[in-house]
C-alpha cells in the first residue's frame, strides 16, 4: 500500500497551526516512514539528542510505540518520550484502514523544561488535542493524505464491511482472496490495528448498535443473527 501527501495544500494548513500553537507537526505513513514535517527543523534540545545514534534510536522507538498505541485505541494518545517531553499521536484512518499518523512533540507540561522547549498546561494540551482531531478530520475529508490506487487492504475491508453476516474466518478470507495466512497477516499487520478479527468484531458491534437504534422492537436474537 502506497500513501501520498498533497504537500501543496497541507503546507499552509500546518504552517497556520504552527504559527498559532508553536508546535511542530510530523506526518508518518502506516509503516512509520516520515512523509511531511513543519517546520523542518527541530528544537535545539532535540537536535542535540539526534546527534547521538543511541538517543536517536530511542526517539524513533518512542514515536513507533506511541503511534501503535493510538492506532490500537483508534484515538489520539499522549505520552512522555524517553527524554521526558510530551508527544501526541493521532491516527489517520481512511475507510477503516490506518494509513498514517499525525505526531506532535518537542513540548512539555513541566514548567522547568530545557531552554527552547515550550510549556503548555494540561488545559492547553486538551485544547490543542481538540484542534488536532479537527485537523485530522479535515486532512482525511479533503484527501490531503491518501492511498494510491486500491490496495489489497482496502479491498479486504470493503469485503468485510459488505459481508458481516457471512463466514469471515481467516481461512475463509484466505480462500476468498487466494492468499496464505502469513501473507494476510503481513499485509494487514500495521494497517488494520488490533488485527482482522478485532476489526470484524468491532464492525459487527457497530452494525448491531445501529440496527437496535433503528429497530428498537426487533428481538436481540434477530439482530445477532443479522450481524
Amino acid at each position: 500500500m502506497k500513501v501520498n501527501v498533497d504537500v501543496r495544500q497541507l503546507l499552509p494548513l500546518m504552517k497556520s497551526f504552527y504559527e498559532f500553537s508553536g508546535i511542530k507537526v510530523t506526518i508518518y505513513d502506516y509503516k512509520f516512514e516520515k512523509l511531511f514535517a513543519y517546520p523542518l527543523y527541530s528544537s535545539d534540545f532535540c537536535t542535540m539528542l539526534s546527534q547521538n545514534d543511541e538517543q536517536q534510536a530511542k526517539c524513533d522507538a518512542c514515536v513507533v510505540r506511541l503511534c501503535r498505541q493510538s492506532a490500537a485505541t483508534n484515538k489520539a494518545c499522549f505520552h512522555k518520550c524517553h527524554a521526558g517531553l510530551t508527544e501526541i499521536a493521532v491516527p489517520l484512518s481512511d475507510s477503516g484502514i490506518t494509513i498514517g499518523y499525525l505526531v506532535c512533540g518537542q513540548i512539555t507540561d513541566q514548567k522547568n523544561a530545557a531552554e527552547g522547549i515550550r510549556y503548555y498546561s494540561n488545559a492547553q494540551l486538551d485544547s490543542i488535542l481538540m484542534i488536532l482531531n479537527a485537523l485530522v478530520s479535515h486532512i482525511i475529508l479533503k484527501k490531503l493524505i491518501y492511498i494510491v490506487g486500491k490496495p489489497f487492504e482496502l479491498q479486504l475491508v470493503e469485503y468485510i464491511d459488505n459481508n458481516l453476516q457471512e463466514d469471515l474466518s481467516v481461512s475463509e478470507l484466505c480462500r476468498k482472496f487466494a492468499i496464505s495466512k502469513s501473507e494476510l497477516y503481513h499485509c494487514t499487520g500495521e494497517s488494520i490495528p488490533g488485527g482482522i478479527a478485532s476489526y470484524i468484531r468491532r464492525r459487527r458491534v457497530e452494525m448491531a448498535k445501529k440496527n437496535i437504534l433503528e429497530n428498537p422492537d426487533k428481538p436481540l436474537w434477530k439482530v445477532s443473527e443479522e450481524v
